[in-house]
């Protein structure tokens, strides 16, 4: 049987006109090689990877003609948009779409369509050939991956030498992206899930040579090497969005671009430390290394050196808020990270500024020191984001 790729080729040669393959949910399979340049919605598929929401409302709402052709409505230059379904067994496996002249109502004897329609048993065993050749080229792809990440320098050289003769991933610098998911309740097994199905959705927008992914039990991984230049950011909040909800938090760390393969590792670890800060200090999206601030410093500290960074006073604070159920650390956080403003820290708290000096000053008196002098201010800041780190502690 032919491969995928080389029907989809000759069935277009045929018809003189583009074709795509999809999944059945609109991942994109393979296409032919001249794009659409009349229908903005299969270019839109190309580009994307996967159906834009237009194609698939389509589908879904699609009327049956022609046995079991689907019309789908018009492309700029008024030709009829066709989608064939590719079944099996009653498996639907996916979609061949393409266009013809406007058939004009005529449901029966369109030439285009008898021939895309005598191919797709063909097609269909195609695509099922090329899902399980695919899952087997992924769990490949997948090993070498983990032992490019290896902390073991010789297995990770073996790994480099396995994808660049796989050609798994281009030659460019690339980026590591960790993915993890936390919820009260969220069970190991449901959060793997969850994260697996949010890393097909980002390999789904870049074409294949862009993007390694390595699921995992703790946290996912991808590796990419975008062409264009906002790649990895898209690819970051395409995760984050997957992942946030109003029951569960993603926690994205994206570590900095490396000159090439053999120091993916190093993208990798800055990725985990990124993450680890996403963990302690929600925000709004991924945690990008190169803007973790002081916790570039405090991230690349063993255990024992955090504990001594958080200092005594600290220590001594988060004993006090613990033991009277108060809300000093917070206050003293906010008020040293917006530089000492009294103003913005008390309306970042929400309180009226004399409340806020009266808090200030009671932390004055359990730590023993002086807010006012610069060298308190930074051991204080330091102490509470060590702090953080070791305990999990979120004001």
């Amino acid at each position: 049987m032919r491969p995928l790729q080389q029907l989809i080729d000759h069935l277009a040669s045929r018809l003189g006109s583009p074709l795509l393959v999809v999944g059945p949910v609109g991942e994109l399979i393979v296409h032919s090689p001249h794009p659409p340049y009349d229908d903005p919605l299969a270019a839109e598929t190309i580009l994307r990877r996967t159906a834009p929401q237009a194609l698939t409302s389509l589908l879904d709402n699609a009327d049956t003609h022609d046995g079991r052709v689907r019309w789908l409505g018009h492309t700029s230059t008024g030709a009829a948009r066709f989608a064939l379904p590719l079944c099996h067994e009653a498996l639907l496996c996916g979609y061949v779409i393409g266009t013809v002249a406007d058939p004009a109502g005529a449901t029966e004897g369109l030439p285009a369509i008898d021939t895309v329609r005598a191919d797709a048993h063909e097609l269909a065993l195609g695509l099922i050939a090329f899902r399980k050749e695919r899952a087997t080229t992924r769990q490949e792809e997948r090993r070498a991956m983990h032992d490019l990440l290896s902390r073991d320098a010789a297995t990770r050289q073996d790994a480099t030498l396995r994808i660049q003769e796989h050609r798994w991933i281009r030659e460019a610098p690339v980026t590591a992206i960790v993915v993890s998911v936390v919820a009260p309740g969220l069970t190991h097994d449901d959060a793997r899930i969850r994260v697996s199905l949010a890393i097909e959705d980002v390999r789904d927008q870049f074409p294949p040579r862009e993007v390694m992914s390595l699921p995992g039990s703790a946290h996912g991984v991808l590796l990419l090497a975008p062409e264009r230049p906002r790649g990895v950011d898209d690819a970051a909040r395409v995760a984050f969005d997957r992942l946030t909800s109003e029951e569960t938090r993603a926690l994205i760390g994206v570590g900095t671009a490396v000159s090439g393969l053999a120091k993916a590792h190093l993208s990798y670890a800055e990725a985990l430390r990124a993450r680890r800060v996403a963990s302690v200090e929600p925000s709004d999206g991924p945690r990008r290394f190169d803007d973790l601030g002081v916790y570039t410093l405090l991230t690349a500290l063993p255990e024992e050196e955090l504990e001594t960074a958080v200092g005594p006073a600290i220590r001594r604070l988060i004993g006090y808020d613990e033991e009277q159920q108060s809300t000093l650390v917070s206050t003293l956080e906010a008020f040293l990270d917006l530089g000492g403003d009294a103003r913005a820290a008390a309306e970042a708290l929400y309180i009226h500024r004399a409340t806020l000096y009266q808090r200030l000053r009671r932390i004055e008196q359990i730590v023993d020191a002086d807010l006012a002098d610069g060298r308190t201010r930074l051991t204080c800041h330091l102490g509470l984001k060590a702090a953080r780190l070791l305990r999990g502690y979120a004001g």
